[in-house]
Order: structure tokens, then sequence, then C-alpha cells
């Protein structure tokens, strides 16, 4: 479990999901009592979805960069890396953030670290970004502590793997108020990893990441609701808390606010769903189109769900979609050449429809070679993936071949990865992914990219 929270640090530099604060004036940041971190001041710049409010702020933090608030400097450099209110400039982004560093802020500190870490516009430099994240971790930027203890976490770079070392960088961010800390340590609890399981602790930590406005702690906090995981089990107090989150605009949020009310009240479940699929909730995304659905009618706009859905590595989604490629249903035409990617995308993402699907398509040479190796192999995968179907085929052929072993299964979907980086309208880096993608957009609420970590 800890493996998918942690990519919440690998997926986003700075965090969000989004709220408009009356802290941001005119473009100019300040902060009180109850927004301390950074996180919460750029969490609310880029809430807005209105062109000419992203352009009114950035005008505003201009002029207050202008006038050596560094704190507006940093956003202004993350506002020029990500083209929000202005033209993408990378450069821009690089020289605020490098002189508001220079000039002791911490925040900027923590923008220029996770460039460094990125090595875009400037060279991929680890030793630079943990020096850079241990500075400002050390003037108490609690953003600074997090990505730092990611560091850590994952062991790459000149760092050492050290959860005991990382866990105590997420307790200090926590502390400094940052509230994606707080989540990660809370799922820490939650694991039992460099603590002792203590799901209380775990419940408290997104109660207060909740309470500090991350959305994505509110939707921990409705799970844990719902779940009775260090609490009492609490429908009323799990939707009060999931609401919170979509309203903060984290879009796995809406989404199980969705799956709540799908079956007493469809129209506000799909308004739910609407809303978690353009927060790139890819589990919002699918179950949207699934309402819509309909193999033998023209579902123009259900395929276009599941091709986002598939997009946001929802196995399921990719599945559907090829399904209806493979076969020519919902008013798609029949594609082969379409269908044969979203399958393997599908099968990697552990979804069992989809790796039948290739099963078949080996066993009778449609789209590859006629393999029944393979074909015996992907349908043992879909069948310990949960498709029944993929159960029965495996034991026809089995029966039918009782000499022949599957094919290598790592062989085989090693191949299925290698194949399907030559479609690269499909291809983003499920090598790295595959163990992680599909559980992680589900169940750990993935988090707003800004630098595509």
């Amino acid at each position: 479990m800890l493996n998918k929270i942690i990519a919440l640090f690998k997926c986003s530099i700075l965090l969000g999901t989004f709220i408009c604060l009356s802290t941001i004036v005119s473009g100019s940041a300040t902060y009180n009592s109850t927004y301390k971190s950074f996180t919460s001041i750029i969490s609310s710049v880029f809430s807005c979805e209105s062109a000419n409010q992203q352009t009114d702020k950035a005008l505003g933090f201009q002029k207050q960069c202008e006038l050596k608030d560094f704190n507006a400097c940093a956003i202004l450099s993350m506002m020029y890396y990500k083209g929000y209110g202005v033209e993408r400039d990378l450069n821009k982004s690089f020289e605020l953030s490098k002189n508001g560093c220079d000039h002791n802020n911490a925040e900027s500190c923590v923008i220029l670290g996770a460039l460094y870490l990125k090595g875009e516009n400037v060279s991929r430099n680890p030793t630079i970004a943990k020096e850079l994240f241990k500075n400002s971790c050390d003037n108490n930027e609690g953003f600074g502590c997090a990505m730092l203890g990611s560091m850590y976490y994952d062991g790459k770079g000149d760092v050492a793997q050290d959860f005991a070392t990382a866990q105590t960088l997420f307790q200090k961010g926590c502390n400094l108020n940052d509230g994606a800390s707080c989540v990660v340590l809370s799922n820490m609890y939650l694991a039992g990893i460099a603590v002792e399981p203590d799901l209380s602790i775990a419940k408290n930590l997104v109660q207060k990441s909740c309470d500090l406005n991350f959305g994505i702690g509110c939707g921990f906090l409705g799970k844990a609701y719902y779940n009775g995981i260090g609490t009492e089990a609490d429908i009323s107090a799990a939707i009060a808390a999931l609401e919170k989150g979509c309203s903060l605009n984290d879009g796995e949020s809406c989404n199980s606010l969705g799956l709540i009310h799908r079956s007493t009240n469809l129209e506000l479940a799909k308004n739910f769903f609407q809303k978690g699929c353009n927060l790139s909730s890819g589990a919002a995304c699918y179950a949207l189109g699934i309402i819509n659905y309909d193999p033998d009618k023209d579902s123009t706009f259900s395929l276009e769900l599941f091709q986002k859905g598939c997009d946001l590595n929802i196995g399921e989604s990719c599945g559907l979609l090829g399904g209806a490629y493979y076969v020519g249903l919902a008013g798609a035409s029949q594609d082969i050449a379409k269908a044969k990617p979203l399958f393997q995308k599908g099968c990697l993402l552990k979804d069992g429809g989809s790796c039948t699907w290739l099963g078949e398509m080996h066993e009778v040479g449609n789209g590859f070679e006629r393999d029944f190796a393979k074909a015996k192999t992907l349908y043992q995968k879909g069948c310990e993936f949960n498709f029944s179907d993929s159960c029965i085929r495996f034991q026809n052929l089995n029966e039918q071949f009782k000499d022949l072993a599957p094919a290598n299964d790592q062989a085989v979907l090693k191949e299925l990865e290698q194949d399907l980086a030559y479609y690269q309208q499909y291809n983003n880096k499920l090598s790295n992914k595959i163990e992680q993608s599909r559980n992680f957009v589900i169940e750990s609420h993935g988090m707003f990219n800004i630098l595509n970590l």
C-alpha cells in the first residue's frame, strides 16, 4: 500500500487538490494561522479554472515579486513552469526559483530542487536536489521535508533507502502543517512501515490533513469513516469528508461520492462522476462511461470516457474500449490494430478481461502469430485477476493441450510491455508503473501533476 502512497511525491511537485482561499487577494499570498505551509498557498493559486483569474493572479504575483516578496516569486515560478496565467517559460521558472533560493527563500529552494530532481531546463542532479530539500526542511518548510522524505523512501539518486528517516521527515512535514506529509505518514501507520501499525493514529493524521484543507486527506478520511478504519464506521461522517474533498477538487473524493449515491440517486452520482473525471480521476471516467454504455447503440460519449480512463491507467477502461474496437461495438468501427495496444495496456494494469482478449488473439492467431502456450499464460493471468471466463478458457485449453506448458508469465508480460512501447499514443512509461498504477489511481488518490515526476 505504501508504495502506492509514496507515488504521491513522484506524481506531484506542487501538491494539490485545489481551492481558492481568501488568503489570495489580487495575487498576493499571505500566510495565516490556518495555512502555514507553502503547499496550502500554492493549492489556492491553481484552484480557479478561469483563464482570466489565472492571468490576474499572475500579474498580482509579478508585482509582489518585483517588490522582493520571494514567496510570490516562488509561486510565479510555478505558474511559468506550468503555463498558468502566463506563457509557459522554463527559463523564467528556473531563474525565479534560483533567485528566491539564493535569497534564502525555502519555498523557492524546494521548487529549484524539484527542477534538479526532474532534470528539466537544467542537468538532472539528485545530489543538488537533496541538499536543497534538506535546507528547506531545516528552515521549517514542510514541503521540503516531504520531498526529502520521498527520496529516502525510494532510495534513489545518491540517497540510500531508509524508511525510518523518511518517516521522521514526513512527521516533521506534517508537524509543519504540510497536508500531503500527513497523508503519507498516515499510510505508513496504516501499513506498519518504520512504525508500529496504529489505525487510530492513521485516522487522526488524515483528519489533520483534511482540516488543513488538503482535499486528498479528506478523501482518505472519508474512506476511514466509511470502512471503520481507526474509528467507528459512520456513513454520514464519510459523506461529509468526501464532500469536502470533492469541493477541494480531489477527483477521487468525487468518485467515491458517485459510488455511494449510484444506487439511490443516479443523476447525483453522474454529476459526481463527471466532476471526478474532469479532475483526472480515471475511476470516475470509467464509472460514468459504464452508466452510459450500450454495446448495441452508438455510445461515443462512453468510448471517449473509456479512453480517458485508460489514459489515466484504469485497466478495465482499456479493456472495454479495446473490446469495442475488437468486435465493432457501441458505434466503433472494428479495428484490431487499435484494440491490440488497449488490451496490452489493460492486461499490464491487471484487467482480467484484457488478458482474456489477448489470450484469444493468440489462440486463434488474430493480430498475433498463433501461440497456444502464450494463450494459456494470458488466460491464466486473466483468471488470477478474477475474470471467470479466463479461468474457463484456461481449463479448456489445458485439457486440449495437456502436455503444453504455459509460456513463462513474466516473459509474456515483458513482451507485452515491449510491444506496447511501439504504440506511442499508449506508451506512458508502464515499465515503472505496472505494479502500482491501477491501485494507486483507485486507492491512493492520484495527485495533480505539476512537474510530472
